[in-house]
């Protein structure tokens, strides 16, 4: 006989690339950083571009143009301290900084001075302070492990950390109640990519050999729109779009499996709705 051994899973948001507050901008000055060592050579790339790189990438701090007119971009631990030049010089260092949204740093009054961060994708954060000292631009840094490497992922929207509680009796109100009760009352989240889908696989096979159980059921609950529910084999209806999902970071159903098909529900006999992992259930101990 086998044992249903159930649990909630739960990802919690820990990171916003910008928020109401803040967004980060690229500030360029006329200036030298006297530390390249760990930076990477953008051959051939042209300045604007170079800068754009360093804005995009989200665990670059720095964009340097040398005298040569070669363009490096520099991570967190390459940014020490940025002596100040003049136009003559024609080096030019661009570097993040947080401001108002649909405004630049004020420079009128004052020289470039503020905070700013990175996130790499083992989920270390990296923030930084920067500071003027009338000759240089110094950069403060400190950073802090948000969560296990390999419990992080990126998403376009959030980054994010899985974490794994075990509760017995699992419902939709009852899980909400638990994220809620953690500090974490951003709703539930689905599943969004095939590494995250393997997370959560891999964790419920140690589980399941831990709690002795012969299988672990991973089941999806979800609730038709009400237009799809009258053409639930409609072609858009057989995609996500025809599902009511909590999760709008979760665009496909590209890492789920179903018992039947995404028309369940459309004829007699087939009611079951989304599964994921079904091969957690189907491998031996």
């Amino acid at each position: 006989m086998s044992t249903i051994f159930t649990a909630t899973i739960i990802f919690i948001l820990i990171i916003i690339n910008s928020t109401e507050s803040f967004y980060q901008k690229m500030v360029i000055i006329w200036g030298i950083q006297e530390d390249i060592d760990f930076c990477e050579a953008m051959n051939s790339m042209e300045w604007p571009k170079c800068a754009q790189k360093c804005y995009e990438t989200e665990d670059c701090v720095t964009a340097v143009l040398d005298t040569s007119g070669t363009c490096f971009t520099c991570k967190f631990k390459a940014a020490w301290t940025v002596k100040k030049t003049s136009r003559e010089g024609k080096t030019k260092v661009a570097f993040k900084l947080k401001a108002d949204e649909g405004s630049c740093p004020d420079m009128e009054d004052s020289p470039l001075i503020g905070d700013a961060s990175t996130t790499t994708t083992d989920a270390k954060i990296q923030n930084y302070t920067i500071t003027f000292t009338g000759t240089h631009w110094e950069f403060e840094k400190y950073s802090l492990n948000r969560c296990e490497a390999d419990a992080f992922y990126r998403r376009p929207n959030a980054d994010r950390c899985l974490t794994f509680i075990e509760k017995a009796s699992m419902s939709y109100d009852k899980a909400i109640n638990i994220c809620a009760g953690n500090g974490y009352d951003n709703g539930l989240s689905g599943l969004a990519s095939k590494e995250e889908l393997e997370r959560v696989v891999s964790k419920l096979q140690t589980c399941r050999v831990e709690e002795n159980v012969e299988a672990v059921y991973v089941r999806i609950d979800g609730q038709r729109t009400e237009e799809c529910q009258e053409t639930p084999t409609a072609g858009n209806c057989m995609s996500i779009d025809g599902f009511t999902r909590h999760d709008q970071s979760v665009q496909n159903f590209d890492v789920y499996q179903f018992m039947t098909d995404s028309s369940a529900g459309a004829t007699e006999g087939k009611q079951c709705m989304v599964v994921v992992g079904e091969m957690v259930k189907t491998t031996e101990r």
